[in-house]
């Protein structure tokens, strides 16, 4: 610990002189500076909690006014990904036989009891199977990325040895390997600024027809004393367990309830359909009020499938700090904007948190990304890595196509290799054309209306601004009034001219063009430029990536952000001279790199 205050103490030194030095000193300052910086400044506000400083008291959230919001009053936006089929198998992202929407993990459980594995040692397949399919190397990945969410999925037999509700180890929680999973994951993932979802994807007897549950055709929850009973004692356990916890972000009640699209048989209710969401609603609250008993204070999340009425008005059943959920498979442009307005709907009209719990829209999943950002909904994309998968398929951050243990036929020793190290992440394929990227490029936009940001107010499309430098008082500005491309963007004392007035416009992919009012035309990264110190100048308008431009909110001020670079607006040489150029840089939160929009 004393170690620990020596480098918070030089860290705050050295941040303050780091203006004085050159821009070969940054990436140090980026690496370890503002972390620690960050958490003695409780008021910034950022998309994410800050990665590298671990996540304390002040850190716990709870819904309000449709956001989540951290103790000490900012708005948190959860940006990340799902941690599928590391506690519990999906076949056809698994490393395991069966195809989609025709095996379960239950299946792969009694294949190998048939055969006569017995139990002690089926528990061992699964723990050197998950040890090795989510370790801390995946942890410190995300964290690089800047993500601050990591969803959970698991079953009910993970912490159960039957289907009868029977504790592995009894009352005795600390050697269960269900909870030693989840004590180490939210452990870790707090230790990098990650906060934890944890998602029941399997209910006891199934909350729907679909094989994500465990279990495949039964969806036998609703109608049964004994499964509710047995789901019940497992959130009771839960909540009391990780009561308090701030890395814990929310409780996700069940994952997909009525997801029976396509299945046939006496409980396959249509989801949208009274029969479904009458025994939808009856667990809910039956859930809502046990987590409640025992942990009054963590955020309940509820899912809506696969629309926004398949969720009631939360009032009608006294549930307060909510998070509704839903999960968005939509391809076309048209159909996420609508999910958009679903999510939306909720923050409005019933006050809680809105959140896409997962969700792959090829090819249109940046679009989406951008879309839940620019709207204050926070985000998960389905799913971390896949094996059986090709790199440049963009469900998957990592892609391996490995192969799997057949459940049916391969000997104990041969599934233990399978599920062994060969399943690290390092041997398969970082997916860096698609999903990973698109991440990692969206971590840290902006978080919109009612962030604190700005001093309260937000960047607002159609609004024309002066962009004043935080750093040194002085305005963005079109050297000598030009007219023409390639007029030069520099800083000068504002004095009012249109050559220092721009108008900002949310474009339909959710990033903005910033126009200047004298000349008519945009911001622009000469060349496409990549590299650090490439100039902004104006161009007209031609619709290209280098002329699109994001706000990431931080400490009351604003970073502007290219899409095409990734870098931000900079002030060369940390200058305070009129005339001084403005250029990109790799971001650094430096004071030279924030503005304000400002009424002219």
């Amino acid at each position: 610990m004393l170690k620990f205050k020596k480098i918070v103490s030089f860290c705050l030194s050295f941040s303050s002189n780091l203006r004085r030095h050159t821009k070969k000193v940054v990436p140090f300052y980026l690496a370890v500076s503002i972390p620690l910086v960050t958490m003695m400044i409780p008021t910034a506000v950022s998309a994410a909690a800050p990665s590298g400083r671990q996540i304390v008291a002040s850190d716990f959230l709870t819904s309000s006014g449709g956001n989540l919001i951290n103790a000490t009053g900012d708005t948190v936006a959860l940006r990340g990904v799902n941690a599928g089929s590391w506690l519990l198998q999906e076949s056809w992202m698994s490393p395991v036989n069966g195809a989609d929407r025709a095996w379960a993990n239950l299946d792969s459980i009694n294949a190998m009891k048939n055969r006569g594995i017995s139990n002690s040692q089926i528990q061992n397949l699964f723990t050197t199977y998950q040890n090795n399919w989510l370790s801390t190397t995946d942890l410190d990945n995300l964290q690089a990325m800047n993500v601050n969410l990591l969803r959970v999925p698991f079953w009910y037999r993970n912490f159960m040895s039957d289907e009868n509700g029977t504790w592995i180890t009894g009352n005795d929680l600390n050697s269960n390997p269900g909870i030693q999973k989840l004590d180490w994951v939210i452990s870790e993932c707090g230790k990098r600024g990650i906060y934890v979802i944890l998602d029941c994807h399997g209910a006891p007897g199934g909350q729907s027809m679909d094989h994500s549950t465990g279990t495949l055709g039964k969806n036998e929850l609703y109608d049964s004393s004994t499964n509710r009973a047995i789901m019940a004692d497992m959130w009771t356990k839960l909540a009391s367990r990780y009561k308090g916890n701030p890395v814990v972000a929310a409780y996700d009640i069940m994952n997909e309830p009525q997801n029976n699209n396509g299945y046939s048989g006496a409980n396959a209710w249509a989801p949208g359909s009274a029969d479904a969401l009458s025994r939808t609603y009856s667990v809910y609250d039956q859930m809502y009020k046990v987590i409640r008993a025992v942990d009054p204070d963590h955020v309940v999340s509820m899912e809506a499938i696969w629309d926004r009425s398949c969720v009631p008005d939360p009032a009608t059943y006294g549930w307060k700090n909510l998070m509704y959920q839903m999960h968005v498979y939509d391809t076309s442009t048209s159909s996420i904007d609508q999910r958009v307005s679903d999510l939306q709907y909720f923050k409005s009209q019933y006050g809680v948190a809105a959140y896409a719990g997962e969700f792959n829209c090829e090819p249109n999943e940046e679009y989406a990304m951008t879309k839940f950002n620019n709207a204050g909904i926070n985000w998960s994309t389905w799913a971390y890595k896949g094996s059986k998968q090709s790199v440049g398929n963009n469900w998957f951050l990592y892609c391996a196509n490995l192969p799997y243990a057949d459940t049916t036929s391969d000997s104990y020793d041969t599934i233990l290799s399978k599920w062994g190290t060969v399943l690290r992440t390092s041997n398969f394929a970082t997916n860096t054309s698609t999903v990973y990227t698109w991440i990692k490029n969206h971590t840290n936009d902006a978080v919109p209306n009612g962030s604190g940001s700005n001093n309260g107010s937000s960047v607002v499309s159609g609004t024309t601004y002066k962009i004043i430098s935080k750093y040194n008082g002085k305005a963005l500005d079109i050297a000598n009034w030009s007219t023409s491309d390639g007029g030069n963007v520099q800083q000068w004392t504002y004095g009012g001219g249109n050559d220092q007035r721009f108008r900002v416009d949310l474009l339909s992919d959710g990033y903005y063009k910033i126009t200047n009012i004298n000349s008519g035309k945009v911001l622009d990264l000469a060349g496409w430029s990549t590299e650090d110190g490439a100039n902004i100048q104006q161009w007209t308008s031609i619709g290209g990536a280098n002329q699109e431009w994001s706000f990431v909110a931080f400490n009351g001020y604003y970073q502007i952000k290219n899409k095409y670079s990734g870098k931000v607006l900079d002030i060369a040489g940390n200058s305070t001279a009129d005339g001084a150029n403005v250029q990109q840089w790799t971001s650094t939160f430096a004071d030279n790199q924030l503005f304000s929009f400002l009424a002219p």
